[in-house]
């Protein structure tokens, strides 16, 4: 059953995986990819006492964005078909131009 909600670029999302654990994750494809095809994403941990790696990005308006608690944005990404994600929330402007530097720095874009 394919799920009809339109995802769109930034959203966060509650992904459930075989085993029934559910996790939240971040939508970086844009919309054009979103509505034919799989959703890309990166995952989200709220286990802040890992160790801090290259690309993480804190959440500052974690609650804002519908999450309930603190979390980072990890630099793991994933394709996940329509059907086993929920939408969550959204990243506030702030956490999106903040991550968006924070990408292309992962990347040496700029």
């Amino acid at each position: 059953m394919e799920n009809s909600t339109q995802f769109k670029k930034w959203d966060l999302t509650l992904i459930t995986f075989p085993n029934g654990k559910k996790r939240p994750a971040l939508i970086i494809s844009p919309e054009r990819h979103n509505t034919t095809h799989d959703i890309i994403v990166l995952f989200i941990t709220s286990n802040l006492g890992s160790k801090e790696e290259f690309g993480d990005y804190k959440i500052i308006n974690w609650e804002e964005a519908k999450l309930p608690k603190p979390a980072t944005i990890k630099m793991n990404f994933s394709t996940v078909k329509k059907n086993h994600i929920k939408p969550l929330g959204r990243l506030t402007p702030e956490d999106i131009t903040n991550f968006e530097k924070n990408f292309s720095n992962f990347f040496n874009l700029s």
